[in-house]
C-alpha cells in the first residue's frame, strides 16, 4: 500500500470494513517512519491554533495511535507541546476524558527525554488532566526501569510542599496515583491531609480505605504492576484498539422498524458532527472576535431565507464575520469546507420552508431565561439587513405579531420587559411555526394572493387557533400538519 493511500485511509474519508481497517493499520505501522512527518505537521498546525478540518483531526487521532503502536518517536516532542493547549481543545481533538489516550500514546512514542515529561507534570499552565496523565505515565516509566525512581519521588515531594496545583485540580489525582503506584508508604500521611484540606475533595471513604491497603501491598511487592494495568497506564500496542467506531455499519438499509427520513433537506442538511464543527470554527481564534455564533447564524439565515428579498452573499457574509475582515483561513481546503457548510445550512432551511416543513432552530442548551436569545438576535440582524423590504409585514396588524414575538426574546436588552419563563418557553416552542408563517406571508405577497388575515392571539398556538402565518386556516390544518406540505 502506497504512503498516500495509507494517509487517506487514516484520515477516514470512507468508513472501512473491519478487515480493511486491519490491513490499513498493519500497513501504517509498517510505514510508521513515513506516516510520522505527516502526523507531525498536523500536530504543529493544532499547536499553532489552527482549527483542524475533520479529516485532519481524524489523521491526528488515528495517526498518533499508529505511531504509538509502532514505537515511532518522531512525534513525541511535538505531541508534548500540543498538550499545553487548553483542555477544551484537547477534548475536541483527542476525545473527552483523554487521560487514558494521552498516557498510552506517550508511553508508545516516548523518545527518552525525561526532562520534558517532568517539565510538563510541573507546569501549572498545563491542564490538570494532562498533568494527571503525565504523573501516571512517569510512574509506569519508573516501574519499567526507564526513569530513575528518585527523580519522580523528588517531584512528588516538591508537588506537595510547593502546592504545584490548585486545590481540587485534577493534577492532584495524578499525584495520588503516583504515590500509590510507587508504593510510597512514607507519603501516606500527606495523601490523607490532601483528602481533608481541599486538594482531593472527591476521594470517598471506600477509595480512601482501598488506598491505605493498596499502598502497603505495593510497597511489599514493588514488581507488581496490577494497579497500573487496572488504570490502563500501559502503552498502546494494538493500533486497532478502541477504533471500532471507525468501521462501517454493515447492516442493510431500511431495517425493520426504521422510520423513513421525510426531511426535505435530507440530501443537504448538516450532520451533528458538521454542525458541531461549524459551531466550533465560528468560535475559534481563526474567526474574527465579532463572528456570529452558530445559534446567531441559524436565526440570521432563517430571516434571510424566509424574508421578502434575495440577499446576496456579498451583503450577508460581512454580517456573519462581524465586518469586512473574514477569518484567517489555514488553506483553500478550509475555505471551501467552511463555505460549503454555510451554504448547505442555508439550503437546508430553504428546503424545509419551501416544502412547508418546520425548521427546528439551532438553540444552545442554556437556562430558560437565556434560551433563544442568540437566535432572536440573529433573526433581527437578518431583518435589519433589509428593513425597508420588511416594513409591510412589520406594519401589518396581523402578521406583524410574528416579529413582535421573536423580538420579545431580547426585549430586556432594549429597555423592555422580558417575558416570564413560561411565556418565553412558549415563544421558543412556537419558533418553527412563526418561521413558516413568515415564509408564507412573503410568498403569498409575491403571488398576489391572500395576506395575513388573523392576528397571533397568544404565544402558544392551539390546534384550533388561527394559524400565525396568516393563512386564515386553523393551525392543525396549516402549519401544524408537521411533515406535510402546508401550502
Amino acid at each position: 500500500m502506497l504512503l498516500d493511500e495509507i494517509i487517506d485511509g487514516l484520515a477516514g474519508d470512507t468508513p472501512p470494513s473491519k478487515a480493511e481497517l486491519a490491513g490499513l493499520m498493519k500497513a501504517a505501522v509498517s510505514n510508521a517512519a513515513g506516516v510520522a512527518p505527516v502526523v507531525v505537521r498536523v500536530i504543529e498546525k493544532a499547536t499553532a491554533g489552527v482549527y483542524l478540518l475533520p479529516r485532519q483531526q481524524m489523521l491526528l487521532h488515528v495517526g498518533l495511535q499508529v505511531l504509538a503502536a509502532a514505537g515511532e518517536a518522531q512525534a513525541c516532542g511535538p505531541f508534548l507541546r500540543l498538550l499545553r493547549r487548553p483542555q477544551d481543545e484537547l477534548d475536541r481533538l483527542l476525545g473527552e476524558g483523554c487521560v487514558e489516550f494521552v498516557t498510552g500514546v506517550i508511553l508508545g512514542l516516548w523518545d527518552g527525554d525525561a526532562d520534558a515529561l517532568f517539565a510538563l507534570a510541573s507546569d501549572a499552565a498545563a491542564s490538570g488532566e494532562v498533568r494527571w496523565s503525565t504523573l501516571q505515565l512517569l510512574s509506569r516509566l519508573v516501574h519499567d526501569g526507564r526513569i530513575e525512581r528518585a527523580l519522580l519521588v523528588d517531584l512528588l515531594d516538591r508537588f506537595d510542599r510547593e502546592r504545584l496545583a490548585k486545590d481540587g485540580d485534577a493534577a492532584w489525582e495524578g499525584w495520588q496515583d503516583a504515590v500509590l503506584y510507587l508504593g510510597l508508604v512514607e507519603f501516606a500521611e500527606r495523601v490523607e491531609r490532601a483528602w481533608t484540606d481541599g486538594r482531593l475533595p472527591y476521594t470517598g471513604k471506600a477509595d480512601q480505605n482501598e488506598f491505605r491497603e493498596a499502598v502497603v501491598a505495593i510497597a511489599a511487592n514493588p514488581g507488581d504492576d496490577g494497579y497500573l494495568v487496572r488504570d490502563h497506564v500501559v502503552p498502546i500496542t494494538d493500533p486497532m484498539s478502541g477504533l471500532e467506531w471507525l468501521v462501517e455499519d454493515p447492516g442493510p438499509a431500511g431495517r425493520e422498524g426504521e422510520v423513513p427520513d421525510t426531511d426535505p433537506a435530507a440530501g443537504v442538511r448538516l450532520s451533528e458532527a458538521e454542525l458541531d464543527w461549524l459551531a466550533g470554527f465560528l468560535d475559534s481564534a481563526q474567526a474574527p472576535e465579532a463572528t456570529l455564533s452558530m445559534e446567531h447564524l441559524d436565526g440570521f439565515f432563517s430571516a434571510l431565507v424566509a424574508g421578502p428579498v434575495v440577499v446576496p452573499p456579498s451583503r450577508y457574509m460581512p454580517v456573519i464575520w462581524g465586518g469586512k475582515e473574514g477569518p484567517v483561513y489555514d488553506s483553500m481546503e478550509q475555505v471551501q469546507h467552511v463555505t460549503g457548510l454555510l451554504m448547505r445550512h442555508w439550503n437546508s432551511i430553504a428546503a424545509r420552508l419551501g416544502a412547508g416543513v418546520v425548521h427546528e432552530p439551532y438553540l444552545y442548551e442554556v437556562p430558560v431565561q437565556e434560551k433563544g436569545r442568540h437566535w432572536a438576535e440573529g433573526f433581527l440582524l437578518g431583518l435589519d439587513l433589509e428593513q425597508q423590504a420588511w416594513s409591510p409585514m412589520l406594519r401589518d396588524p396581523h402578521a406583524g405579531g410574528i416579529a413582535m414575538l421573536i423580538s420579545a426574546l431580547i426585549a430586556d436588552e432594549h429597555g423592555g420587559e422580558a417575558p416570564d419563563d413560561d411565556a418565553r418557553a412558549e415563544i421558543i416552542e412556537n419558533l418553527p411555526t412563526l418561521l413558516i408563517g413568515t415564509w408564507v406571508y412573503w410568498r403569498d405577497r409575491e403571488a398576489g394572493g391572500r395576506k395575513a388575515g388573523q392576528p397571533v392571539r397568544s404565544v402558544k398556538t392551539g390546534r384550533n387557533d388561527p394559524c400565525p402565518c396568516g393563512s386564515e386556516m386553523k393551525f392543525k390544518k396549516c402549519c401544524g400538519t408537521g411533515s406535510q406540505s402546508v401550502h
